[in-house]
């Protein structure tokens, strides 16, 4: 949001975190008045891949102050007064925008790609597995790194501007996580332990040498 006045608008909190999560491509906008575009964005910031929000402009009397955050928009109009539209013409996967004035000068133009969707099939079954264990069964070092691993991993898995990288990385740190937790044990596991200490209680100090005793 390109105007000072609207710029804790409901829409600006509550739309961005919805792109980023199902991989939104472009959004197009027009309540600003004035024409801008932004760099791909998730979270908030410049990123490689990421949704870019375009403001379309305007043809009538009615502006808004404009103040773009440069680290945010890529191009935005200066003048608010400036009348200006927009066309787009698509070519299989891309989608050219042109933002003219006008006299039919252009004022901006970008072309953007439809991304790939990574499969992350493998890891969410790694995650649906890691989600039926139970705290209460394992030490509590190794099921803290085990929940630091699973965590990191969905947020990987809600997260559809990862590579696929990023998403093998996920699946073999959660696995080896999950290999790595340590059981603990059962009263049935320390009855030869019980076993030798109640032998041992039994034995007396002046059968052995001090040596061996100590």
């Amino acid at each position: 949001n390109k105007n000072p006045a609207d710029s804790n608008s409901i829409m600006n909190r509550l739309l961005p975190p919805v792109c980023d999560q199902i991989g939104i491509d472009v959004v197009f906008s027009g309540h600003d008045h004035s024409y801008g575009r932004t760099y791909p964005l998730v979270d908030g910031k410049k990123v490689d891949n990421g949704t870019v929000y375009i403001s379309a402009g305007h043809t009538a009397e009615k502006t808004y102050d404009i103040d773009a955050d440069s680290k945010i928009f890529e191009y935005a109009q200066s003048d608010k007064e400036m009348k200006t539209y927009i066309t787009g013409s698509v070519d299989d996967r891309n989608l050219t925008i042109t933002a003219y004035s006008m006299d039919g000068s252009v004022i901006d133009t970008c072309k953007l790609t439809a991304k790939d969707k990574i499969d992350k099939t493998a890891l969410e079954g790694i995650i649906s597995n890691a989600e039926s264990m139970k705290e209460s069964d394992y030490t509590l070092l190794s099921w803290s790194s085990f929940q630091t691993a699973l965590q990191q991993a969905k947020q990987i898995n809600d997260n559809f501007y990862v590579s696929a990288d990023d998403v093998k990385k996920a699946e073999d740190s959660l696995e080896n996580a999950i290999q790595n937790l340590q059981l603990l044990a059962t009263e049935s596991d320390k009855s030869s332990l019980k076993a030798l200490i109640e032998q041992t209680e039994g034995l007396q100090e002046g059968d052995y040498t001090p040596n061996s005793w100590v």
